[in-house]
C-alpha cells in the first residue's frame, strides 16, 4: 500500500481534518497509527468515519434491502463491503458495531452515519438508543 501511505503522509503534512469512509475498526486504526506516525509536527488532526447504516427489523428484511441495492455483486460481497457488516442488521447488532469503533479509537472526534435505507420508523428506532 505504498499509494495509501504516500496519501497518509500528505494528509499528516496538510490537513486538519481526515474523513474515513467505510472502514473497518482495524482498517480505521491502521490508518489513524500511519497519519500520528507521519505527523512528525504534531498538528491536530480531526478524525471523522463515515459508516453505512442498513437498519431492519427482522434478518429476512436485510436480505431484501441488500438485494435490491448491491448493483451487480453478490450479497455477501456488498455486506462485507459495508464497513465488514458491523453497522448494518437490527439496532441492537448496530449498536454493538459502533461500540467495536468506539473502541479502538478514542481519535475519533465524529461518527458520520449513512443510511443506506431510511424511512421515519428507523430514525425513530435508531434515535432512542443513541
Amino acid at each position: 500500500m505504498p499509494i495509501e501511505r504516500y496519501l497518509l503522509k500528505v494528509v499528516a503534512k496538510c490537513a486538519y481534518r481526515y474523513n474515513l469512509y467505510f472502514e473497518t475498526p482495524e482498517g480505521m486504526k491502521r490508518k489513524i497509527n500511519i497519519l500520528k506516525d507521519c505527523n512528525s509536527r504534531n498538528r491536530k488532526i480531526k478524525y471523522s468515519i463515515v459508516l453505512p447504516c442498513l437498519s431492519v427489523d427482522k434478518y429476512e428484511q436485510k436480505e431484501k434491502s441488500t438485494k435490491e441495492m448491491k448493483r451487480g455483486i453478490s450479497v455477501d460481497q456488498f455486506n462485507k463491503s459495508v464497513a465488514g457488516e458491523l453497522t448494518d442488521g437490527i439496532i441492537d447488532n448496530i449498536i454493538n458495531g459502533i461500540s467495536q469503533y468506539a473502541n479502538v479509537s478514542v481519535s475519533v472526534n465524529h461518527f458520520i452515519f449513512h443510511f443506506l435505507h431510511l424511512d421515519q420508523r428507523i430514525l425513530k428506532n435508531f434515535s432512542r438508543v443513541i
